[in-house]
C-alpha cells in the first residue's frame, strides 16, 4: 500500500467518524413526533363523547418541557378507528428499528396520556410502550400508512 493509498483511507475513515458524530448528535437532539388525526370523522362530532380539544390540551400539557412535536393531520384514513394518533420515532428509534406506531380509538384522557409518556420517554425504538397501548394499537393498510409519510 503506497503512502498515497494509506493517505486516501485515513482522510475517509476521518470524514465517515466526522459525519457518524454529526449524525448522533442531529439524533440526540431530535424527539418522535405525534400526529393527531384531524380530519373527516376524528376531531368531530362523529366522534360522540370525546373531548378534541381536551386530547388536544392533555397532549401539549403532558408534553411542556419536552422535545416531542405533535401536530395535527388530515384524515389518516382509518376512519372506523377514529381518533387516531401515530407516533413516529425519532432518527434515534428508527435506527434502533423503531416504526411508526398508529393507534386508535383514543377518546379518553388515560390513553392520551399514556400515549404523551411514552412519546416523552422517547417512544417507537427507545422505549417500551405502556401495556395499556395495546389495547389501542393496530396496524392501518399500506395506503393509510403512505398517506401519513407524504
Amino acid at each position: 500500500m503506497t503512502r498515497s493509498d494509506r493517505s486516501d483511507r485515513s482522510q475517509r475513515a476521518a470524514r465517515r467518524d466526522r459525519a457518524a458524530q454529526s449524525a448522533t448528535r442531529s439524533a440526540d437532539s431530535a424527539a418522535c413526533t405525534i400526529t393527531v388525526c384531524r380530519g373527516c370523522c376524528c376531531g368531530t362530532a362523529k366522534i360522540a363523547g370525546a373531548d378534541h380539544a381536551g386530547q388536544l390540551a392533555a397532549l401539549g400539557a403532558a408534553l411542556t418541557g419536552t422535545r416531542v412535536a405533535v401536530r395535527l393531520g388530515d384524515c389518516l384514513g382509518p376512519c372506523e378507528r377514529g381518533n387516531v394518533i401515530v407516533v413516529q420515532p425519532s432518527p434515534t428509534g428508527r435506527a434502533a428499528g423503531g416504526r411508526p406506531t398508529w393507534f386508535g380509538t383514543v377518546n379518553d384522557r388515560e390513553a392520551t396520556g399514556e400515549i404523551a409518556a411514552w412519546a416523552a420517554a422517547g417512544g417507537p425504538g427507545v422505549a417500551d410502550a405502556p401495556g395499556l397501548l395495546d389495547l389501542y394499537e393496530f396496524t392501518p393498510n399500506r395506503k393509510a400508512r403512505q398517506g401519513l409519510e407524504s
